[in-house]
């Protein structure tokens, strides 16, 4: 067996202290803290920002159609939220983070989809004030589902 002594006076200590530290709140904001998220953005709960947010990507939207329902992100994935969650990553999103928790889909209708006029939503879903997925879909029986961005 082998013992290893080594000696730190109080200032050696609290370098490495600071160290770890430093290094642990570098981490922290590169990976944006426990829910972190490179592409999510933040919204706040203002309705405006929410709004400003869809037509930054272009969307035209009938402001008077929101709508804002909790949804819970399963904790496992089934074959469908497995898709979906395909659709989140090709757009810098992943919802694997928020499994089990509670968040909010805005809804509006989207009135400048190429070449359907109508029955054409964009989800966003946001927690905590920060936008973390969402969808354009359409409700149509022909209905599709795409990327926002």
């Amino acid at each position: 067996m082998v013992a290893v002594s080594i000696k730190l006076s109080k200032r050696k200590i609290s370098v490495i202290a600071l160290c770890i530290a430093l290094v642990g709140l570098i981490a922290f904001s590169v990976f944006g803290g426990f829910y972190g998220n490179s592409s999510a953005v933040n919204v706040g709960y203002d309705e405006n920002n929410i709004i400003d947010y869809i037509k930054s990507f272009g969307w035209e939207i009938d402001e008077t159609s929101g709508e804002g329902n909790d949804v819970l992100i399963p904790s496992e994935f089934n074959d469908v939220y497995k898709q979906y969650n395909a659709l989140q990553l090709s757009q810098g999103f992943d919802l694997t983070k928020y499994r089990g928790l509670t968040v909010t889909r805005y809804t509006y209708n989207v009135t400048n989809y190429p070449d359907y006029p109508k029955n054409v939503k964009i989800n966003l879903l946001v927690y905590e004030g920060r936008v973390i997925g969402g969808d354009i879909c359409s409700i149509s029986l022909d209905g599709f589902i795409v990327a926002f961005k």
